[in-house]
Formats: C-alpha cells, sequence, structure tokens
C-alpha cells in the first residue's frame, strides 16, 4: 500500500513538473516583454493609477463600474447596447454604480473582506444571470417581487425548461455552492485590524450620499421612481436602480396630501351610502331554546344583516368575468397571415355585443396584475415597481371589490382558475376579495392537458355551468383561463386543432417563430371552443346572463411595438355578450374601469371605486383623476379607511375550496393496500395519517390507495387536497382508524365534509 502511494505521488509530481515547463515556455514571451523599454515605461505610468486602486474606496468604485458593465450586458442580452446605454445615458450609468458600490462597503465589517466581496458581487450578478434568463420567457424584467413567488416557478419550470436544460441547472446551482464554499475556505483573512466605528461611519456616509444622489436624481428626472412600464424602465434607468427599487419600493406610498378632509373631498357627492356597504356575519344557529340570538332583546340593538342569494332577472342577471390567458385578435399582428380565423366566436361576439380595446398594466406576464385591476378597480401603477398586490397586501387585507359589491346585491360569488390556486397567494386573496368559493385544478375533474404541460380550458365551461346550476340564485362567477399561456414551442408540436399561419416581410424566414405562433393560435382556438360551449350552455340555462371577456396581456411571443397595427403592446380586447338585449355600444376601456363598466351597463349599484370611477374617469385632466384614486387606494389598503368612517367595512369571507363535496366514508383492506373509499377525489387528493402525508395512488372519484405499512400503525387519517407545491388547501375530518377486522364498521361512519384550513 505504500508503494502505491510513493508511486501516485512520483506521478503527480511528474505531471507538476511538465505543467510548470510548459507555463514557463507560455510566460516567456510576456516576460522578456515586460522587460523592453517600452513596457517598463508603461509600468512606471501605471505605477499610480495601480496605487490607486490599491486605495479601497477607488479600487470598489472601479469594481462597481465594471460591475455595472456586466449587469447591464446580462440585462440587455447584448454587449453593444449596454455599450449604447453608458454612451447615451453616462450619469444614469455611474449612478447605478454607485448603487452597487454602496454594497461593496458593507465588506467593511467582514473578517474575511476579500470573500465578502465575491459574495456581494456573486449576488448581483445571480439577480442579473436571472433576469437574462427571465427575459428569454418573457417581456417583464426579473424583480424581488419574483424571488416571493420562487416556490411557484419550481412546480412550472417544466413547462418552460426542457430536462436538460433543468440538470443542467441545478448542476450550475450546486457548482455555484461549491465554489462560494470553497472561496470562503481558500480566501484569506484581512490582515488588517477590522475598525468598526470606522466601517459604521463610511457606511453611513455612502447611505445618506445615494439617498440624497436618488432625490436629485428623482427631482431632475434622471430616474423615475415610477415605473408605468417595468420592462422600458429597466433599460431607461439600468438593472442596479431598478432592481434596487423593485425591493426597496413596494405598497402604495402616502401621499403628501393625504388627510381626512382630502379623502371627505374626493368622495363627497359620490353616489354610494357607507352604511350599505357594511358587511355583517350570518346569523348564528339557533339556540336550544329554538330562539336566534339575533332575536334576543340585548341582541336587537346589534342585529346583523345578511345578504341573501337572490333569483337572478333582467334588472339583476347572473353576471360572469372571464380573464383570458394571452388572448388577442392576431388581426392586429403586421405581416401576418393565418388559414383561418383562429378564434371565430370571439371575432364574431365582438362584432355583434358591445366590445372595445382593453389597456392592461402587463405584456408578456402579470397576469394578476391585470386581474387585481378588474376585480378592486385600482390601478397597479400606483403599487411598487414590478409588484403583485396579490402577492403582496391582499394576501392579509381585504378591500372593496366586484365580489363584495355583487354579494351585497344578492349575488353567489365564485372563481376559477385551471392552475395552481396558490399561484399568486389566489387561494387567501380570493378570500379577501368578498368569494364564497374558489377552485384551483386541485378542486377540478377530468383535467386534460396541452403539449406544454398547462391544464386545457375545456373544463372550464362545466365548472361554470354547475356552480350556476348549484345555486338558487343569481351568480357572480370569475374566471381565469391558463391554455394559451406561454412558454411557446420552437419545434413543431401536435395540437388538436390545425389552424396554419405563416409571415411575411422580416419574420418570413424565421421558421422557430413560425412554429411558435402555430401552436398559440391552435391554443386560442380551443379557448375559443369552450367560449362557444359556455354561451350555448348558458343559453340552454334560460337565465338572464352577461358574460364579459377580455385579454389579460399580450402573449409572450417578443412582439414589438413596430409589429402591430392598431393596438400598442400594452391593448388587448373586451367583448359583453348578453342575452338580455343590451344596446351594442363601442367603448375603449382601462382594466381598473372594467367593474364600472358593468355596473353602470346593467344600472347596478355598486360601491365606492364604481362610484369615483363613475364621477371622474372622463374628467379632461387625467394626472388629477388619477392622483386621486391612488389617494383612494391608500386609504382603502393601507390608510386610515376615511373613505368608510375609520372602519375597514370588508370581513375576509368564510372561503370554501372547491364546489363539489369531499367525502370520506370508510376504507377496505386489500392484502398488503388499504382503499379509501369516499367521493369526489382527483389526483391530488392525498392521505394523511396521523397528521402525516402518505404516498396514495389516484383510482377513480370514489377510491384512493394506499401502503398498508403507512396505515396500520395510524390513530386516523384524512385526505387533503394539495398541488405540486404540497400546500394543503382543504381537507376533511378525520376518521378514525379501527382493527383490521372492524373495516365493514369503518365503512360506516359518516361522511365528512371539506372544510378550509
Amino acid at each position: 500500500m505504500k508503494n502505491f502511494v510513493k508511486s501516485i505521488e512520483r506521478q503527480f509530481q511528474k505531471v507538476k513538473t511538465v505543467c510548470k515547463k510548459a507555463k514557463d515556455k507560455i510566460l516567456e514571451p510576456f516576460v522578456r516583454l515586460g522587460k523592453t523599454k517600452p513596457m517598463q515605461f508603461l509600468g512606471k505610468c501605471l505605477e499610480p493609477v495601480i496605487k490607486l486602486i490599491k486605495i479601497p474606496f477607488f479600487g470598489y468604485l472601479l469594481l462597481a463600474c465594471a460591475m455595472n458593465l456586466l449587469l447591464e450586458v446580462l440585462s440587455r442580452h447584448s454587449l453593444a447596447k449596454a455599450l449604447i446605454f453608458i454612451t447615451e445615458s453616462p450619469t444614469v450609468f455611474f449612478y447605478n454604480a454607485f448603487i452597487i458600490f454602496v454594497t461593496l462597503s458593507l465588506v467593511l465589517f467582514a473578517k474575511r473582506r476579500v470573500f465578502a466581496t465575491v459574495f456581494v458581487c456573486a449576488i448581483w450578478v445571480i439577480s442579473a444571470f436571472a433576469n437574462f434568463i427571465v427575459l428569454f420567457f418573457r417581456t417583464t424584467p426579473f424583480s424581488a417581487i419574483d424571488v416571493l413567488m420562487i416556490r411557484n416557478v419550481m412546480t412550472m419550470l417544466d413547462k418552460y425548461m426542457t430536462k436538460w436544460q433543468l440538470v443542467l441547472s441545478a448542476v450550475g446551482i450546486v457548482l455555484v455552492f461549491i465554489l462560494l464554499i470553497y472561496l470562503y475556505i481558500r480566501l484569506p483573512k484581512t490582515k488588517h485590524k477590522r475598525h468598526p466605528f470606522r466601517a459604521s461611519a463610511y457606511v453611513i456616509m455612502c447611505g445618506f450620499l445615494i439617498v440624497t444622489l436618488t432625490k436629485v436624481a428623482v427631482e431632475t428626472q434622471t430616474v423615475s421612481d415610477n415605473f408605468g412600464n417595468l420592462a422600458y424602465a429597466y433599460n431607461d434607468y439600468g438593472f442596479a436602480y431598478c432592481f434596487s427599487n423593485s425591493i426597496i419600493d413596494v405598497g402604495i406610498s402616502e401621499p403628501k396630501e393625504y388627510t381626512k378632509e382630502a379623502i371627505e373631498k374626493i368622495v363627497n357627492g359620490l353616489h354610494y351610502d357607507k352604511s350599505e356597504v357594511v358587511f355583517e356575519s350570518k346569523p348564528e344557529e339557533e339556540n336550544t331554546d329554538g330562539i336566534r340570538p339575533s332575536e334576543t332583546e340585548d341582541a336587537l340593538e346589534n342585529e346583523k344583516e345578511y345578504f341573501v342569494n337572490e333569483p337572478a332577472t333582467i334588472e339583476n342577471p347572473n353576471i360572469i368575468v372571464i380573464q383570458l390567458e394571452s388572448i388577442f385578435d392576431t388581426k392586429y399582428m403586421k405581416d401576418f397571415r393565418v388559414s383561418e380565423k383562429p378564434m371565430p366566436t370571439y371575432s364574431r361576439l365582438k362584432n355583434q355585443f358591445s366590445s372595445g380595446l382593453f389597456v392592461v398594466p402587463a405584456v408578456g406576464a402579470g397576469t394578476a396584475n391585470t386581474e387585481f385591476e378588474v376585480q378592486t378597480g385600482i390601478s397597479t401603477s400606483f403599487f411598487g415597481a414590478g409588484e403583485y398586490p396579490f402577492k403582496t397586501v391582499m394576501t392579509d387585507t381585504t378591500c372593496g371589490s366586484m365580489g363584495y359589491d355583487l354579494k351585497r346585491l344578492g349575488y353567489a360569488t365564485a372563481g376559477f382558475h385551471n392552475n395552481d390556486a396558490t399561484f399568486y397567494e389566489r387561494y387567501r386573496d380570493y378570500a379577501n376579495l368578498g368569494f364564497d368559493s374558489f377552485s384551483g385544478m386541485e378542486h377540478m375533474y377530468m383535467l386534460n392537458y396541452t403539449p406544454r404541460g398547462w391544464a386545457k380550458d375545456d373544463v372550464l365551461d362545466d365548472l361554470m355551468i354547475e356552480r350556476m346550476k348549484q345555486t338558487e340564485g343569481r351568480d357572480y362567477i370569475t374566471t381565469i383561463s391558463v391554455q394559451a399561456h406561454g412558454r411557446y414551442p420552437k419545434k413543431y408540436t401536435h395540437t388538436l386543432t390545425d389552424v396554419n399561419c405563416h409571415f411575411t416581410g422580416k419574420y418570413a424566414q424565421d421558421e422557430e417563430k413560425r412554429v411558435a405562433w402555430k401552436y398559440y393560435v391552435n391554443m386560442c382556438r380551443e379557448t375559443d371552443n369552450m367560449i362557444a360551449s359556455l354561451i350555448d350552455r348558458v343559453e340552454q340555462l334560460d337565465e338572464p346572463t352577461v358574460i364579459f371577456m377580455y385579454g389579460d396581456h399580450l402573449p409572450a411571443l417578443n412582439i414589438e411595438e413596430s409589429d402591430l397595427n392598431g393596438i400598442g403592446l400594452y391593448e388587448t380586447e373586451w367583448v359583453m355578450w348578453d342575452n338580455i338585449g343590451l344596446d351594442v355600444k363601442r367603448m375603449d376601456l382601462a382594466a381598473y374601469q372594467a367593474s364600472t363598466y358593468i355596473f353602470e351597463r346593467l344600472n347596478l349599484k355598486g360601491g365606492l371605486t364604481q362610484s369615483f370611477h363613475k364621477k371622474y374617469m372622463n374628467m379632461e385632466d387625467k394626472k388629477t383623476y388619477m392622483d386621486m384614486l391612488e389617494m383612494l387606494a391608500y386609504d382603502t389598503l393601507y390608510g386610515n379607511h376615511y373613505a368608510y368612517d375609520g372602519n375597514n367595512p370588508f370581513p375576509s369571507a368564510d372561503m370554501q375550496m372547491g364546489i363539489r363535496e369531499i367525502t370520506v366514508s370508510g376504507y377496505e383492506i386489500q392484502e398488503d393496500k388499504v382503499l379509501i373509499q369516499g367521493n369526489a377525489f382527483n389526483e391530488f387528493s392525498v392521505v394523511y395519517v396521523d397528521g402525516k402525508s402518505v404516498d396514495t395512488q389516484y383510482v377513480n372519484y370514489q377510491t384512493l390507495k394506499i401502503s398498508l405499512d403507512d396505515f396500520e400503525s395510524g390513530t386516523s387519517f384524512h385526505v387533503a387536497q394539495e398541488g405540486e407545491d404540497h400546500v394543503v388547501l382543504s381537507v376533511t375530518e378525520p376518521v378514525t382508524i379501527g382493527t383490521h377486522d372492524s373495516t365493514e364498521e369503518s365503512t360506516e361512519q359518516e361522511s365528512t365534509k371539506v372544510s378550509t384550513e
């Protein structure tokens, strides 16, 4: 063994000697060059520069500039574009570099200063590289809010990346961590004594400078703190500034003029009654004496009003709002030809019923922000850069919405989305928007999937009709489709329909682009089939109904402004079908004005937001209009609720997940397996034994299968609905596990109803 080790050492020494000789030969010309007079002269000239760089302030400033150049190259996918940015906006470039410099100043507190410098630079590069990747899939750049969505992103990576790309990405992440650990071990600690007070003063000074510079830059309009278009902002103001802004700038900042008097001035004259918007809880059940608590003498003064589901009428018809993922009419694309109309039903409806252009806050992505604007009447431009209110304020705050406004008018409210219920936190948000129930894909049945892995929209019309049949009275239903979502394939992909297309002009020879568009238009056709089926079935129900449909944003197909004719990047279309004889009108709307339009056309009494838009949306001074709306939004979401006399009148709804009753009736032991019996199971049903999930096989609508080994040591079990991110959305009551010979007894247990967490 010793001889073997010595042999290995000798071989290693030989390799080391050969490498040293090779290195010397390679470096020999450079060494000779360095000894020449011109190079010696150059070296002497550079000595002051080298000494200057060794001074921490100047060294880190130079490093910050180099880092900023790298970030801009990654952000713009081009060295040439980054250099153009520097030449056209040098002040903005150096301002971004100073932001990086401020973060580098934090390394003064570290023992391992060299590693800390590498680590800070790595954070910036990783963020910029994430933006580099994201911009291949969507138009909206990477921002801090995307970090909050990492759980959801992990469940859908397979829809955007191939298996090899996923593997390489995982390997890359592991290698980065290994490299950082290696550098932490190998890089030396600083030899200089640390001076925490001096470092603190230095960092405070840098912080003061960056705050001052930012104020000056905003006031001089060198940069802006209000990003109407995030993609344009990244191009105009740089990655470092915009990404940093997305971390710090969250929510709606308090307007300077915000006071009780200012809010009262806005709401005075609006046609809404504050007392009518207050929601109270449902009357409690009768007590043992057969008397409701609200009927007792002590409770009469505080009697609570409950809004009851009333029948649909022409005056109060069923209302369905459908947000169509990435849908727009391809007739607006220049030099694009299709073999037949991708959406014949939608096109016919636009000609026969009220319709118009629809201004949305996003392009290529950002579904939830269009959704938020339609539901609340609040513009997302008031929030932080790239922020999704569904991921921030709406997770724990209620506000006026179409759900609350229509519930007050006797509507049952329900939401549907054939994607993860946890995506954009909808499983929380919809309770705070006044919905009685919400169904994500985890509570849907017979789902079909596109070649890219998204659930098809053909399930949605079934669910909407089922919901309308369930309720005795009028319905408000909002549905978000997903089928036409990107990423779109670059190679031919078989689809159920066969709408063909081709480009003329500048994209005529781009086969990958043609293939991607062909796939997209065929997904649109299938969504159009769902719309046709829904309208046909609603007509058969013979209930007064209005269906408002719109595209949430243009598809993520690298569309440029110059590619469009008749619309802009932030415009889609809306159409409102009805069977109550409404006059046909053409009108362009912003997404946050949609609910007001619906209420106004139906002569329904809306809430605060609808009343505000009705009074002010047509005023000539648009800036004043938006400033007032921003102040009202701040008051209702973050402020003191002056518009509602200091109280938030909207309690979070007791929302049910799904519209079918999921039940467990018992179990049956078969050899080494246990069959869990019940009703309304699907592939997202998971059995929990003593609070721990076990491997569950979906057999059919009434049966799940688990291993006897997981079951026999437990005392109770229940069934939960959960998606790929393992967030439990609903559960049944626990069922007691008996002995192996008590199966018959256990199957006689009473069914248990699903309850939300």
